[in-house]
């Protein structure tokens, strides 16, 4: 059996940004603002070309620990290739691109495709959990876009406060 997959995610942070965020939590997603870690946690050993990922999938009964080997890591145009090893259930792997969006910002691109036997359960799971991590990865994506816009505007008004008070008191 297989699996195709294509999700497009937009994003108000710059390419640049974006990239360094994303590339950031596969290298240790414990902690990261916005990865799913309740739904997968990864770490990189060597995050270049030919090192590892290791993934943990955080299944209802139990977690699947998992390698991927990175077959193509280019950090100026923002993509990342990878591929399932031998401790891995399903055969395949995906490409993650981070492009600049038309309308400004940035646009997060992740496909790729697996295969697997009739009968592996992690196959079978496989449609229902890139649809929970994608849904979830967008909206933690949007929550941290909101509260850095958040701190930025409370910066800037705090900012302002204080060259109007030191204004105020230079003119005093």
């Amino acid at each position: 059996m297989e699996t195709n997959f294509s999700r497009k995610i937009p994003s108000k942070l710059s390419p640049t940004e974006l990239w360094q965020q994303i590339s950031s939590a596969i290298q240790d997603s414990v902690g990261h603002p916005f990865w799913p870690t309740d739904l997968e946690k990864s770490k990189s050993t060597r995050f270049r070309t030919n090192g590892l990922i290791h993934v943990t999938y955080k299944g209802y009964l139990r977690s699947t620990p998992v390698t991927y080997r990175i077959v193509n890591l280019n950090n100026e145009q923002h993509i990342l290739q990878y591929e399932s090893t031998g401790d891995h259930p399903l055969d395949g792997g995906a490409t993650i691109r981070v492009q600049r969006a038309a309308k400004g910002g940035s646009e997060l691109h992740w496909t790729g495709s697996y295969t697997y036997p009739w009968y592996s359960p992690m196959g079978a799971l496989l449609p229902y959990f890139l649809n929970r991590f994608f849904a979830k990865l967008r909206q933690n994506l949007r929550d941290y876009e909101a509260e850095k816009r958040y701190k930025n505007d409370y910066a800037k008004v705090h900012s302002l406060e204080e060259r109007r008070s030191r204004r105020n008191a230079a003119g005093r």
